[in-house]
Order: structure tokens, then C-alpha cells, then sequence
């Protein structure tokens, strides 16, 4: 299952891309600015590794306050080609 998480944090919290870019199964993520404080792309086995492991695990990180996943209907065309 393939799907991008958009991450929020507190205000003075650190930036968190590269964190996020350590745990299994994260294809890129960066900081961005405007309602969300980042962005990742996320490969999971299954619906059930996205919300069972992937979204608690991002969840702890700390400053981060939500992460809204938004699966999709297929791979991306990036990921496709590799």
C-alpha cells in the first residue's frame, strides 16, 4: 500500500523530515510549509502495517501532533519506474 502522510508539529518544535526518513518503509519525506509542517511518501505491506506500525510509529516522533494518511489507488509514477 503505497500513501503520502501529511504531518503536522508544534509550532516550536524541530523540523522532523529527516526522522521520519529513518523508519522502514518511507520512500522521501521532506519539511514544507502551509497547513502541514511535512510530507512523506510511505510504503507499507498493507493497510494494516500503515495504521498498525507506520502512523503510531511517526505519531511518537516527537514535536508531532497529527499525521493524516492519504492512501492511494496505485503507485506513484516515480516509484513505478524504479
Amino acid at each position: 500500500m503505497t500513501a503520502y502522510l501529511l504531518i503536522q508539529k508544534q509550532r516550536d518544535a524541530a523540523p522532523v523530515a529527516r526522522t521520519i526518513r529513518a523508519h522502514r518503509g518511507i520512500a522521501f519525506a521532506e519539511d514544507i510549509t502551509g497547513a502541514f509542517d511535512a510530507i512523506a511518501l510511505v510504503e507499507a505491506d498493507s493497510s494494516g502495517d500503515l495504521f498498525g506500525r507506520v502512523l503510531p510509529q511517526i505519531r511518537e516522533i516527537p514535536g508531532v501532533t497529527q499525521v493524516l494518511p492519504a492512501p492511494l489507488g496505485h503507485a506513484p509514477a516515480t516509484l513505478e519506474a524504479a
